[in-house]
């Protein structure tokens, strides 16, 4: 399942972040993207897929989704 959808998971990753989306907010802004991209089948794996790369994002591993250590930062401090 992750295979599938993994360059579409980490263009919301990266977006989410550059974005300084709240935690709060996290949720809706992911079923917003994910409403005109996948059928209704795959969007619940899809969104724990995505919660759990930003819940699991460090400076150690921000190159896999192209993210600059400012934009982390920021996100971070929001998050």
């Amino acid at each position: 399942m992750n295979l599938k959808y993994r360059d579409l998971i980490k263009q919301i990753v990266k977006e989410l972040v550059e974005a300084g989306t709240s935690k709060e907010t996290a949720t809706e802004k992911i079923d917003e993207r994910l409403n005109t991209k996948l059928e209704t089948d795959d969007r619940s794996e899809v969104t724990n897929a995505i919660e759990t790369e930003l819940l699991s994002l460090h400076e150690g591993n921000i190159a896999r989704f192209k993210l600059t250590l400012s934009d982390f930062r920021t996100w971070k401090a929001n998050w």
